[in-house]
């Protein structure tokens, strides 16, 4: 993610101070995913090779994602989300990312890709109050982006292993047909 970074945060005050930073965040808080730390350390690696500070060529990913913008889609009410996309893939404006239920299983709401772009961060935790996270979306160019995006990882063996084990805590469910305000009573 390209960007300054929240006021009080090393990377603004590393960065306005004059010194270039790198923030990696990547995983399931409190655990450690040696997919994920493969591909931090490749990019640690790669930045490292480039600044000519350790020998060799970088090993250059085959998908490099430069997100500017990014949007937390908060629960509109309290209930149990059902997630429709895992972390780390790509959607596009308008489509189902999650829908809240209630205790007896009723749809209340849905919520919605603002725009096209990829998944960079999610609760793993069902129950939400209103307010709170629930999924991080980067905006990507278009949906056409999104599209070439996803192909990119798909051929990219250190990427397409960390995509797949962040999903394995998130129960992704296929989204009803119907917007969630229409099957609530």
């Amino acid at each position: 993610m390209h960007g300054k970074g929240p006021k009080g945060s090393l990377r603004r005050e590393a960065t306005k101070a004059g010194c270039p930073t790198i923030i990696i965040e990547g995983g399931e808080v409190w655990k450690v995913e040696s997919s994920v730390a493969d591909c931090m350390t490749r990019g640690i690696f790669n930045c490292l090779k480039e600044l000519d500070l350790m020998p060799g060529e970088p090993n250059i990913p085959h998908a490099q994602a430069i997100i500017r913008e990014t949007r937390w889609l908060r629960a509109e009410r309290g209930g149990f989300m059902s997630m429709h996309v895992a972390p780390g893939d790509t959607v596009v404006k308008g489509q189902a990312i999650a829908t809240n239920s209630n205790l007896l299983a009723e749809d209340q709401n849905r919520l919605e890709a603002p725009f096209s772009g990829v998944v960079i961060g999610m609760t793993t935790l069902p129950a939400v109050q209103p307010g709170e996270p629930v999924v991080h979306i980067g905006r990507l160019a278009n949906p056409k982006s999104a599209r070439r995006h996803e192909k990119q990882i798909a051929g990219d063996d250190v990427q397409r292993t960390a995509h797949e084990h962040l999903a394995t805590n998130i129960q992704v469910t296929e989204a009803s047909d119907r917007p969630a305000d229409e099957t609530s009573p």
